[in-house]
């Protein structure tokens, strides 16, 4: 049988005979937009919701809970926990200005991190064809992948759970020692990036607002050295930005 409203109000009394007769339930919200006539909910709705309420209070509700996850189409995958609030802590430089180290956290939707167990995180970059005086100076075999357009997964796949992560961004990075000859104009290379969330590590989402830009650039100093920097900022909170450059 499909969702209905009576069918509702029934689960709610067995799980609580005294549902809202003194007390205002955890669960008011949830149930008065199901309760609509005629229902101007969806599945997305209900879910966000759902996530609302503490796992301790779905223990009391549990039959209202498998209830609704059988009656409503997709919403026992909409429940799933999903990570958010991706905020920045740090970006700083580190090891003599060599590295740029951007510490970063993440929270649940569902206002507990524990609900992400079985969640993985990791990073996704992608880039476009680099400038040739920069591709001649691609260490091999590690940065082999950068001498064409390409993506590549950097950061191993760890448990959402965690709540936090740290990428650290070398200014030698892909490049062998030969770069530190250069001589010319400036040259940039861009990359884009982003955080993302999977439950099986097949699938992967972007995690909201965890989308960066990361750009090296190469550039000959008067003097004969070669001034090597990483610039990288978050592409919707541009505040979210940070240079390291070190002259060599």
């Amino acid at each position: 049988m499909p969702f209905n409203v009576a069918a509702l109000n029934r689960e709610l009394l067995l799980d609580n005979p005294t549902y809202e007769r003194i007390l205002r339930s955890d669960l008011h919200a949830l149930v008065e937009i199901l309760r609509q006539v005629p229902a101007q909910w969806s599945p997305a709705i209900v879910a966000a919701e759902m996530k609302k309420i503490s796992a301790v209070k779905w223990l009391k509700y549990a039959r209202t809970r498998r209830y609704l996850e059988r009656e409503i189409p997709t919403l026992t995958g909409l429940l799933r926990a999903t990570p958010t609030g991706f905020r920045t802590i740090s970006m700083s430089s580190q090891m003599a200005d060599t590295i740029l180290r951007h510490t970063f956290t993440w929270a649940s939707d569902t206002g507990n991190l524990p609900d992400l167990a079985g969640v993985f995180t990791r990073e996704r970059v992608t880039w476009p064809q680099w400038p040739a005086a920069l591709t001649a100076c691609i260490g091999l075999p590690h940065g082999a992948a950068y001498k064409v357009p390409g993506h590549h997964s950097g950061l191993a796949a760890n448990p959402a759970s965690m709540g936090q992560g740290q990428d650290d961004h070398a200014l030698m990075g892909p490049f062998n020692q030969s770069i530190l000859n250069y001589q010319g104009a400036a040259v940039r290379a861009p990359m884009d990036q982003v955080y993302e969330y999977s439950y099986d590590r097949v699938d992967w989402f972007p995690i909201p607002n965890s989308t960066f830009s990361i750009v090296r650039e190469v550039t000959a100093m008067a003097d004969g050295r070669v001034q090597l920097s990483i610039t990288k900022t978050n592409l919707t909170k541009p505040g979210d930005h940070f240079v390291v450059r070190k002259i060599f």
